[in-house]
């Protein structure tokens, strides 16, 4: 027997148990993980340790918009990214002037503009680290947990009428619809969503 067993308070076990069924993780999932092959075993020791590492490929073309009339207007292209569990992922608002409702209905150079005067020496995530995390979302951090999530790396221009404003995309937490499970979808706003209170851009940490 491990100490892991011998050490560990029943009250944090049960809570362990507890996130797992938010996780929407249930009894059979269990019993299947006991019997999985040792490969599934190492991943999911690496997901516990903090040492997942995925490489994600920054450079290329990104999917498009949800149904709507956007195109990608601006995409940096950038190194690979290490996704190390998103320790290496900074957060931020935009500065509270910005985030009055109505002062952001910019197109895209203004944004970028905006973006280079407060952020010069930083990177923001493009959409192709969007893409990954969609495509597998148990890589989300807990703690983005009721955030917006933008990746203004990557810009559209986003019709609205006969009128292109800047568009983006990212993650949001459909967790209020779902109230058993933690549950990320993708999410497409005009800029303007920026004055949200529960929205944030990601940054690269170099």
């Amino acid at each position: 027997m491990g100490s892991l067993i011998t050490e560990t308070p029943l009250s944090e076990v049960m809570a362990t148990m507890e996130v797992l069924d938010h996780l929407g993780v249930r009894r059979d999932d269990l019993k299947n993980f006991r019997k999985a092959s040792p490969w599934t075993k190492n991943e999911i020791e690496k997901h516990l340790k903090g040492g997942i590492d995925d490489v994600i490929d920054c450079s290329s073309t990104p999917h498009g918009s949800y149904g709507r009339d956007w195109s990608v207007k601006y995409h940096d292209e950038q190194v690979p990214f290490h996704w190390n569990n998103g320790k290496n992922v900074r957060l931020v608002r935009f500065p509270s002037w910005l985030r009055a409702p109505g002062t952001m209905s910019f197109n895209v150079e203004e944004v970028r503009s905006l973006i280079e005067a407060y952020w010069k020496d930083e990177i923001c995530l493009n959409a192709n680290v969007l893409d990954h995390l969609l495509s597998k979302k148990y890589l989300v951090p807990w703690d983005w947990k009721g955030r917006k999530i933008l990746f203004p790396g990557t810009l559209y221009n986003a019709s609205y009428g006969q009128t292109y404003y800047a568009g983006v995309r990212g993650l949001r937490d459909n967790t209020a619809t779902s109230p058993d499970r933690c549950v990320w979808v993708g999410c497409q706003y005009f800029v303007n969503a920026f004055h949200q209170a529960d929205t944030f851009i990601a940054l690269r940490v170099k």
